[in-house]
């Protein structure tokens, strides 16, 4: 989800386009756990019993995991993670499950992933290992997730940011493309509650010329439906054409583009301008602050135009 910025007026010229937000079922990942203890030191058992993908960024996030203490002592159960090329090792937040497990408890743990790239790709062979806090102690388990069909959007809620030296902070997996003009400023970062992004032009005080553009983009596999949520501060006032200034979502691929705009209509209206490329501007009813849910079926559109979607241009770009 995101959240234009509201520090817009209405007089500003801008053009906003945005990522995409998908209605995708959170993905649970089937698991084979192999019972590979190296380096049992720390006497328990540990069973990963499920993960997830919430956010569907194609790595589970979220483990669940059964530890039974068989230590003549209590333990501080805490986790990490080893996977990947460079053999990084990540510990995992806990969201439930008892800090301290006495002899002989066992008891159920949620993890979270403390950044995305911390995250288990499916079918990655992953150690977990398991430490008591304070003490060398250590039990490894191995276990590979298995395959997953991946989102055609990774990361659609935009709950995942990570700063890269000299770029600023981008949601996992996406691009940043920017364009400023005239001292104009354009702005991308994250919402308040780390749940979406925040888009904006500022310092604007002109009614026409070049535009200036905030765009979040994502090369992806072509995405039939489209659902997005957002609170547009700026809404588009004439429909008839190509909007001077827009909040809004869009596909390209080869020499089509479908725009789903926030607009001052009663009712959702399509324009096709047609061209090379050509444009369909799917207008959605809104309010300038007020949250819109709207889904729009981009095949259904592809058929009503006649575009075909070309095979070797499948791979389209999300934006």
């Amino acid at each position: 989800m995101f959240d234009p910025s509201s520090d817009l007026s209405s007089g500003q010229k801008r053009r906003v386009v945005v990522g995409v937000v998908l209605l995708v079922a959170v993905g649970i990942g089937a698991i084979g756990v192999a019972a590979d203890f190296q380096e049992k030191r720390l006497d328990a058992e540990v069973t990963v019993v499920n993960t997830s993908d919430p956010t569907n960024i194609h790595r589970a996030s979220v483990l669940t995991i059964r530890v039974h203490n068989q230590e003549s002592r209590a333990i501080d159960p805490e986790f990490q993670t080893v996977h990947g090329q460079l053999m990084t090792h990540f510990y995992w937040n806990r969201i439930d499950g008892p800090e301290t497990l006495q002899p002989g408890e066992s008891a159920v743990y949620r993890l979270r992933a403390p950044v995305a790239t911390a995250a288990i790709p499916y079918e990655t062979r992953t150690m977990l290992a398991v430490n008591d806090e304070g003490v060398d102690d250590q039990l490894r388990t191995i276990f590979t997730l298995d395959a997953r069909k991946p989102p055609d959007v990774l990361n659609p809620s935009f709950q995942h940011w990570l700063v890269q030296s000299g770029s600023g902070n981008y949601p996992y997996r996406w691009a940043r493309v920017t364009t400023d003009r005239r001292g104009e400023r354009t702005v991308i970062e994250s919402a308040p509650n780390e749940s979406g992004a925040t888009l904006s032009v500022r310092g604007v005080d002109r009614e026409s010329g070049p535009w200036s553009m905030a765009r979040l983009y994502q090369q992806s596999a072509f995405p039939s439906t489209l659902h997005v949520e957002a609170t547009p501060h700026t809404v588009v006032q004439n429909t008839t054409g190509e909007p001077p200034r827009a909040v809004g979502v869009g596909v390209r691929e080869s020499n089509h583009r479908v725009w789903v705009v926030f607009a001052d209509v009663e009712n959702r209206t399509v324009v096709h301008q047609q061209g090379d490329p050509s444009y369909l501007y799917v207008y959605v009813p809104a309010e300038p602050g007020e949250r819109v849910s709207t889904t729009v079926d981009v095949q259904a559109l592809y058929e009503q135009h006649n575009w075909e979607l070309q095979p070797k241009n499948s791979g389209s770009s999300t934006a």
